[in-house]
C-alpha cells in the first residue's frame, strides 16, 4: 500500500473533483481526508489517500496526466512515509480559532503568522479572503491553531493583539468547538 498527497490547482470549471476522484477510484484508491475550495476562480483540492495496488502507481499517474490535459489543471502526487503520516488520535486535543479582519493592506498572513511561528504555534488551517465593504476591501482571516502547548485562550490573545493593533486590525480568539461522532 502506498499513502500519497494529491495537489491540484486550476482554473474553476464544473468536474474537476468528478474526474480526479474517478481516477482515484478506478485504480482503487481510498480517500481519507481532503480539502477543496474555490478562491477568486481558482480551484484547489488538496487530499491524502491510499493506493492499495501498488502495481497500479504508474497508471493512476498516466490518469492523471490524462485529466491534467483533459480539465487545463496541475495536479501533483507525492508519496507519503511511514514516518511522515499523522494518525487521526495524534490530532490536537484542543484547538483555537483566531478571527482578524480590517482594512486591505500587504502583510496581514505574514506579520500574523510570524507571531505564531515565533512562539511555536502550529497552524492547522487558515481561511483568507477580501471582501467589498462600503468603506472599500476587508481583508478577512481565520486561523485554526493546535492549542496543545497553549496555555490560555487570554495567552494567545495577547501575543497577537500587539501586532493586529500596529495593523489596525481586529482580532478575536476562541476555543474551537470540537465536533463529537
Amino acid at each position: 500500500m502506498k499513502r500519497l498527497s494529491l495537489v491540484c490547482m486550476g482554473k474553476d470549471k464544473p468536474g474537476i473533483v468528478a474526474k480526479v476522484s474517478e481516477v482515484l477510484f478506478r485504480v482503487g484508491g481510498s480517500i481519507e481526508g481532503s480539502r477543496m475550495s474555490l478562491i477568486q476562480g481558482e480551484f484547489a483540492i488538496i487530499m491524502i489517500f491510499n493506493l492499495f495496488d501498488e502495481s497500479k502507481y504508474k497508471l493512476l499517474k498516466r490518469e492523471l496526466k490524462r485529466v491534467e490535459y483533459e480539465m487545463d489543471i496541475d495536479i501533483n502526487i507525492r508519496e507519503i512515509f511511514e514516518d511522515e503520516y499523522v494518525e487521526f488520535e495524534k490530532y490536537p486535543e484542543r484547538e483555537f480559532v483566531l478571527n482578524v479582519y480590517g482594512a486591505d493592506k500587504p502583510g496581514i498572513v505574514f506579520n500574523v503568522t510570524n507571531v505564531l511561528y515565533m512562539n511555536n504555534i502550529n497552524i492547522i488551517d487558515l481561511y483568507s479572503d477580501v471582501i467589498p465593504s462600503e468603506k472599500g476591501k476587508v481583508y478577512v482571516m481565520s486561523i485554526t491553531v493546535d492549542g496543545t502547548n497553549i496555555p490560555s485562550v487570554d495567552f494567545l490573545r495577547d501575543k497577537v493583539e500587539k501586532v493586529c493593533r500596529e495593523m489596525g486590525l481586529e482580532v478575536s480568539v476562541q476555543k474551537a468547538d470540537r465536533l463529537e461522532m
